[in-house]
């Protein structure tokens, strides 16, 4: 009988070590995933305002859309960064009585920026003049620095929109991307030393830019101007 028992006890006692063990390992893990994430630098959070048509002429309205997913995208391209969800960005214009037209003020950017505790907003506007008998794009660009309180970059471009635009959008774009250099943090340089983008996993706060819908015409903000 004694004999039939030692090799039960002995399968018993490597269950446990095993157990034990495991146990080990789990708890190992958990304190290295929480000093990593200790470690782990903030991501700043952006958000870039629809690109005004400042003139409101229906004819160039389809550019609003066209300038602002180019920025987008490149800048998506090339930083790591959190935005702000479309429901909470709803939420906010709603209950500041934030009006969309003055999405390029610097007092409705900022205060986006502030309201939202973003660390980085980007606005602008547009508008089409004839020169010379040339259509050209007039493109007000600013990139706020929300912390600081501070204008990281204004400046204006003129570029070609005739069959050009498309060309003169991409321009508009590279160049709001590198002036974002100096307060946002380079994608590529991110991942390389180990840190993670959080899109996924947060719902108030995702990667995207933003796109509105004629509903938020209803939001107002009466104050905002330069």
């Amino acid at each position: 009988m004694k004999q039939d028992l030692q090799p039960r006890m002995k399968q018993i006692s490597q269950i446990i070590i095993v157990i034990m063990l495991m146990g080990s390992s789990t708890i190992l893990a958990k304190k290295i995933a929480v000093k990593k994430k200790v470690d782990h630098p903030r991501l700043k959070k952006l958000v870039i305002l629809p690109i005004n048509n400042v003139e409101n002429k229906p004819a160039y309205g389809y550019l609003e859309a066209s300038i602002t997913e180019a920025i987008k995208k490149m800048i998506k391209k090339q930083f790591a960064y959190k935005g702000m969800s479309k429901y909470s960005l709803n939420k906010l214009l709603k209950e500041n009585f934030i009006f969309k037209k003055d999405f390029h003020t610097q007092t409705a950017s900022m205060a986006v920026g502030l309201i939202g505790k973003l660390d980085v907003v980007i606005s602008g506007s547009y508008k089409i003049v004839i020169k010379n008998k040339e259509s050209i794009i007039v493109t007000d660009i600013a990139i706020y620095d929300i912390r600081r309180k501070k204008v990281i970059s204004k400046f204006t471009m003129r570029l070609p929109a005739d069959n050009r635009i498309w060309s003169s959008i991409e321009k508009i774009a590279k160049r709001i991307t590198t002036e974002a250099k100096s307060v946002l943090p380079n994608k590529k340089e991110w991942l390389r030393k180990g840190y993670k983008i959080f899109h996924d996993r947060a719902p108030i706060f995702h990667d995207f830019s933003l796109g509105f819908s004629s509903g938020l015409s209803m939001y107002y903000f009466g104050y905002a101007s330069d």
